[in-house]
């Protein structure tokens, strides 16, 4: 953030509503992805931005991505780190390895038994890193 600030661009990074600090939705049985989108958008317009470069990661990607494919004209380039991009469709994820993160920490508890033991630096160095080279 700092460095992309220091080249003279804006860098804003929103918590995810119910993320972070953020407040949460108001009905979450009926929260979306294109609610991020729509917090997005709101965010442009509030500091007057009509095109923005987007990053996602990890959660943060398919935001992005919706944002990019139902507002083109705001969106001036997308980079994701963390999740591929597929075509919006049922069951999109089914297409990723078996033992991929999405589909690990999806069952109840699991990630809170993976991680339980540990401090968040061992989590880190001996779990979360070699789950991605899998």
């Amino acid at each position: 953030m700092i460095a992309i600030a220091d080249a003279g661009y804006r860098a804003i990074a929103p918590d995810l509503r119910g993320y972070g600090l953020s407040e949460h939705h108001p009905e979450p049985e009926k929260a979306s992805f294109n609610d991020f989108v729509e917090d997005s958008l709101a965010i442009f317009d509030s500091f007057h931005i009509d095109k923005a470069f987007v990053i996602g990661k990890d959660f943060g990607s398919w935001p992005v991505y919706l944002l990019s494919l139902l507002h083109p004209t705001r969106i001036l380039g997308v980079v994701s780190l963390g999740v591929p991009f597929f075509v919006p469709r049922p069951q999109r994820c089914r297409d990723l390895l078996e033992g991929f993160y999405i589909f690990r920490w999806k069952e109840p508890g699991r990630a809170e038994a993976d991680f339980g033991p540990f401090d968040v630096n061992t989590v880190r160095r001996n779990i979360y890193i070699p789950l991605l080279k899998k």
